[in-house]
């Protein structure tokens, strides 16, 4: 990696030219010696583009929306920088040393979770809203799973990491502000005035793709019995919600399992490259983070 690698800022968009100004001020406010900053836009049809050409921050479509991973890992083919920074359109950050990161990122370690904490430390992963990730080993890694629309591709992604011997680190001098949710569908009704009766169906498709991502995650890297203590902790959960008439949720969970059940052979294909793959098993990871 050079002395002072170009830092690719991926901006991930949908629909959020409320929040674009704030996100893309900052980012131009950041002192880094070699920077570009694309916006990722998933097929938006508000004011997106036009907010965009009025900072320094270039423009890539992807023409409909693709999710989170799917968007990400074309982004990235078109990047330029050795650094891969993903960050959430819904967050504002302080000004931030790029010499607060060359000493973590140079090292052979795979991502640094830019967040609050008395000191750089390891944390078993980092928020894909804010993640700062080297670009020979996001690909290395096969970047994010595609299968993963939205929810657990940076828990997946850093755990893998992991299991290669690729620290994720939390580093304190990155302070950033997150209007939580802000970036997705869920919660736009609280700001563009859509009433709450007419979201259901995005906010039912957010809870199929986080236990569906979450089973997935569980059958890919986790040991025999704890991918099926997860399975056996999820269909129990699917009872309790029956027992109390969450039926959406319910349904949420066993869409979940028919998902998984289609794409268990890549699943299991996948297990078996991160087994192969790794330096360092479950179990060893799992230790470093427990307490003494």
């Amino acid at each position: 990696m050079t002395e002072q690698p170009l830092v690719s800022t991926l901006v991930l968009n949908w629909n959020g030219a409320h929040l674009l100004d704030d996100c893309l001020v900052t980012l131009a406010a950041q002192d880094w010696p070699a920077h570009e900053v694309v916006v990722v836009d998933n097929g938006s049809g508000d004011d997106s583009a036009a907010v965009t050409a009025r900072h320094p921050a270039r423009w890539l479509p992807m023409g409909d929306n693709l999710g989170f991973t799917r968007a990400y890992n074309r982004a990235v083919r078109d990047a330029k920088g050795e650094l891969l920074f993903f960050v959430n359109n819904d967050m504002r950050r302080t000004r931030f040393v790029p010499g607060s990161y060359h000493d973590v990122v140079v090292p052979p370690w795979a991502v640094e979770y830019t967040a609050a904490a008395a000191g750089p430390v390891e944390v078993p992963w980092g928020c894909a809203g804010s993640l700062l990730v080297r670009r020979d080993r996001f690909e290395a890694l096969d970047g994010f799973d595609p299968t993963f629309f939205i929810d657990f591709e940076d828990t997946d992604l850093c755990w893998r990491a992991w299991r290669r011997g690729w620290r994720t680190i939390h580093l304190p001098d990155a302070v950033l502000y997150h209007k939580v949710g802000m970036s997705g569908d869920e919660y736009q009704h609280l700001i563009r005035g859509v009433a709450p009766g007419q979201v259901p169906k995005t906010w039912f498709r957010r809870r199929v793709s986080y236990h569906t991502n979450l089973l997935r995650f569980g059958l890919k890297v986790l040991p025999a019995r704890d991918a099926a203590r997860l399975a056996a902790a999820l269909l129990a959960r699917a009872a309790w919600h029956v027992s109390r008439r969450n039926l959406k949720l319910a349904l949420s969970i066993a869409l979940a399992f028919i998902h998984n059940a289609r794409r268990l052979p890549d699943t299991l294909a996948v297990r078996r490259r991160v087994r192969d793959g790794a330096r360092h098993d479950h179990a060893a990871v799992v230790r470093r983070f427990s307490a003494p």
